[in-house]
C-alpha cells in the first residue's frame, strides 16, 4: 500500500491547458506536471503542488493573503489541506466580501480550528459557521495534482 502523497499524478502536459481555462489561472503562473518519481513533497518541485480538487473548490490564483498567512502560520503546504478545508477557505472570504468585513486570521480561526489525520489537515467548524454542498469526502484527491509556480 502506498503511503499518503507517494502516488503518482493523474495529471498530463496535455491536461495543463484545460485546468488553466477551466479554473481561469493567470498565465503569468507556470503549471507544471511533475517528473516520473517526483511527490508533492519532493525539494525539487517547480513551484507549490495543488490539488485539482483544491481548484474544483474555488482555490484561485494569486492566492488571497489571508490563505498565505493562513499557510505560513499553521505551517503547511498547500498539497497537505483537504479539498473541504479549500471550500470553507474560499467560503469564508465570499461570506466576508459579501458582508464588508475585513477577513483576518483571528476571525477565520474563530469559526474554524484545523486538525491532523494522516500528515494531512482539514478545517472544522467551531461555532455555527456552516458550509453547505461539500462532499462528505473526496476520495482520490491526493493523485491529481499539478505544481504552480509563479508569478513569472
Amino acid at each position: 500500500m502506498k503511503a499518503d502523497h507517494d502516488l503518482d499524478t493523474t495529471v498530463t502536459e496535455g491536461s495543463l491547458t484545460v485546468i488553466r481555462e477551466r479554473y481561469s489561472i493567470p498565465t503569468e503562473y507556470g503549471l507544471h506536471v511533475p517528473q516520473p518519481g517526483q511527490r508533492p513533497f519532493s525539494s525539487d518541485t517547480p513551484g507549490m503542488c495543488i490539488s485539482v480538487d483544491a481548484l474544483e473548490a474555488g482555490l484561485q490564483f494569486p492566492l488571497h493573503p489571508l490563505i498565505e498567512e493562513c499557510l505560513k502560520w499553521w505551517r503547511i503546504s498547500p498539497s497537505k489541506v483537504a479539498p473541504n478545508s479549500w471550500r470553507y477557505l474560499v467560503v469564508f472570504l465570499g461570506e466576508c466580501r459579501g458582508a464588508g468585513i475585513i477577513p483576518t486570521r483571528d476571525l477565520f480561526m474563530a469559526c474554524f480550528r484545523i486538525c491532523k489525520n494522516w500528515g494531512d489537515y482539514y478545517l472544522t467548524t467551531r461555532v455555527s459557521f456552516r458550509v453547505n454542498g461539500a462532499p462528505s469526502n473526496n476520495k482520490g484527491w491526493k493523485s491529481c495534482y499539478l505544481f504552480v509556480s509563479g508569478p513569472v
